[in-house]
């Protein structure tokens, strides 16, 4: 059996593999063997040169471990490791544009990674709970990879962050704002959310394109009645009685 699988809808997406033995009577074996990824060339050179992913490559247990722990990534990133792996990872990302660490920092702070632990752990039971349905497909933050987020998500997060700012009277933080939008997000699981959402991470909704073209159009009525009153109150003040 052969299978294509074409997306249309882009960012992170995860393939899952089922095989079920209907006859446990039976001997059942299952084997993959060939499977092809393709994705954006933008997003891989992101991957490999800016979150600089291809420093980490290396077969170490030192390298392997920073690749794959987001709380080792994140003592990395905030100063507190001295490891040589860290200090080969960090020069490369310093070398870049000078905006990928603060915004991996921002990214593992929305997802509840700290330098102590992640709030994973309970999401653990969860997901191995098989009496829960919804646990088995839900999107755990602190598991996720910061760098597919930094070249996939980020941008379009603080665009919506500057969006609600705008069009909004919303204030809060870029950290609160990108944690909010985790908060909203239908896919990511409960138990994270019981741990890491409350009623302040609820954002106002962006108006329509309606409401805004009606606030648009209230706007240019207001200047324009002001700049009457002015012409009119100009024109009563250079008149004079004889």
């Amino acid at each position: 059996m052969s299978a294509r699988k074409q997306l249309s809808v882009e960012g992170g997406h995860e393939l899952r593999l089922e095989f079920t033995v209907h006859d446990p009577s039976k001997t059942a074996v299952v084997g993959l063997e060939f499977m092809r990824l393709w994705m954006r060339r933008e997003y891989a050179q992101c991957e490999d040169s800016k979150a600089c992913l291809n420093s980490l490559n290396g077969t170490s247990t030192e390298d392997k471990e920073l690749r794959q722990s987001n709380v080792a990534q994140f003592h990395c990133l905030n100063g507190s490791s001295t490891s040589h792996v860290c200090d080969k990872w960090r020069a490369c990302l310093d070398g870049q544009d000078n905006s990928h660490i603060p915004r991996l920092l921002r990214l593992l702070k929305a997802a509840g990674v700290t330098a102590t632990a992640s709030v994973a752990r309970s999401d653990v039971a969860l997901i191995a709970d098989s009496n829960n349905p919804s646990a088995e497909s839900c999107v755990n933050p602190p598991n996720q990879d910061p760098e597919s987020w930094d070249c996939d998500c980020h941008d379009r997060m603080l665009e919506h962050c500057e969006k609600l700012r705008a069009q909004t009277n919303y204030v809060g933080s870029t950290d609160h704002c990108l944690r909010s939008q985790l908060c909203e997000d239908p896919l990511l699981c409960d138990a994270w959310k019981q741990q890491m959402c409350g009623s302040e991470h609820v954002l106002p909704q962006l108006p329509s394109t309606s409401q805004l073209l009606m606030t648009r159009a209230e706007r240019s009525r207001s200047i324009q009645q002001e700049s009457e009153t002015e012409h009119v109150e100009s024109s009563f003040t250079n008149k004079r009685c004889v």
